[in-house]
């Protein structure tokens, strides 16, 4: 346990002296009671602003977020007189304290610290010590009272790393069942902030052990994974918490874990939005042929046929995959490698990098419309992929010639734009 800075509590007694109440909370709280460094401070109060003004906290009128929270800054002098500056904010109530501290779920989130005694009706103080997650309510009849809670228990374990107490834990095994009647844009909500936790590993396992997470994906196909299946699943809960926070990629990395098409039917259980499908979609058909890029004109090809972003996108999720599975990554250095070159040479990939328009080819006479010269453009794009030195108007004039006299080599980039 470190000890709160003085200057913390001289700031919350400058507030109670005035005959308001003041209690630290929160983050801040637990990461001091488990012997973490906090980096800034939550209080709430019922003091008025112009109370606040009074005491060492730095004003600025522009940091008011709204009218009940406002964030201040606080210097600390440090032994060797230098100075460091916290972020506070302030959480004003116009309830009592009590009130504030009764109306939170877990034992962990109802303590307060008044800058001389702990508010701890709930011993939520040894719970963080233990790093525990309890409920300030008997959690059997609770849940059953409030079965859209469940989730809300694991989003803590995401946002904590707490193991759960054996009594939590054993009602959780009893009311999994109760997700299957729950709303699924509810559920949804809350399983996308448990897969952007800090410790989403913890937080699937335990939803794997309770058999919440069966409900979430669909029974049947959870029940029946194969056993490759099974042990990638527990490599990824293992090593997720190794890749950046990032809802779409962690979301797709985890369904892509069913395979034969089972990932779309998996995501299907649940509300997601039409953009994380169509990735999820993407992915599925497209993953896979990254490691098929081996030469700038494959990889050059990909990018236009399907853009710079679902190419970023499919390439992030290849290095979540190698770092969750252990797999290689020579592939993801080779395409680091030419996305290089092509970009120091400045090489043409898209239409737009092309000297040619269409305009310039229906005025030449070389398409009589503009369907015909975007279908011209298309192609050029290919030739220019392999031959980047011909990406002058004269050149790719010279190549629209050629084929407009050549039906088969039309033919066979038209058949080169089809085959990825």
């Amino acid at each position: 346990m470190k000890k709160i800075p003085a200057s913390i509590k001289r700031l919350l007694l400058q507030i109670k002296n005035q005959g308001f109440y003041a209690y630290l909370v929160g983050k801040c709280l637990e990461y001091e009671l488990i012997g973490r460094e906090a980096d800034y401070w939550t209080i709430i109060t019922n003091a008025s602003e112009a109370a606040l003004k009074k005491t060492d906290l730095i004003v600025d009128e522009g940091n008011k977020n709204n009218s009940d929270n406002w964030i201040y800054s606080l210097e600390y002098k440090q032994k060797d007189n230098s100075k460091i500056t916290w972020r506070i904010f302030i959480k004003r109530q116009d309830n009592s304290a009590e009130a504030f501290f009764e109306d939170k779920l877990f034992t962990v989130d109802s303590v307060g610290y008044d800058g001389e005694n702990y508010y701890d009706p709930y011993e939520g103080k040894e719970d963080i010590k233990n790093e525990v997650i309890d409920l300030v309510y008997m959690p059997q009849e609770y849940l059953e009272q409030h079965p859209e809670d469940l989730l809300t228990i694991v989003e803590k374990i995401a946002e904590t790393g707490y193991d759960l107490s054996q009594e939590l834990f054993s009602v959780l095994i009893s009311k999994g069942g109760i997700l299957t009647s729950q709303d699924k844009k509810t559920l949804t909500e809350k399983f996308q902030n448990i897969m952007t936790g800090e410790f989403t590993g913890k937080a699937l396992k335990v939803m794997d052990e309770t058999g919440m997470l069966a409900f979430l994906v669909g029974e049947r196909l959870y029940k029946n994974r194969n056993k490759k299946e099974r042990e990638a699943f527990q490599k990824y809960i293992q090593n997720i918490d190794r890749t950046k926070r990032i809802l779409d990629r962690r979301i797709v990395s985890f369904y892509l874990g069913f395979w034969k098409k089972k990932d779309m039917r998996a995501m299907d259980n649940l509300d997601y939005d039409d953009d994380l499908k169509e990735k999820l979609r993407f992915a599925h058909q497209h993953l896979s042929d990254l490691y098929y890029l081996h030469k700038p004109t494959d990889l050059k090809d990909y990018l236009y046929k399907y853009g710079l972003k679902m190419y970023n996108f499919v390439d992030n999720i290849s290095k979540i995959q190698a770092r969750v599975y252990g797999l290689k990554t020579d592939g993801i250095g080779r395409r680091h490698m030419i996305l290089q070159k092509i970009a120091l040479e400045n090489e043409p990939v898209f239409l737009e990098d092309l000297s040619m328009n269409a305009e310039t080819l229906m005025k030449e006479g070389l398409a009589k419309d503009q369907q015909e010269a975007d279908s011209l453009l298309d192609l050029l794009v290919y030739i220019v992929h392999r031959h980047p030195d011909y990406n002058e108007p004269h050149l790719l004039l010279s190549q629209v010639y050629r084929l407009n006299k050549n039906p088969l080599k039309k033919y066979r980039y038209k058949y080169l734009t089809k085959k990825l």
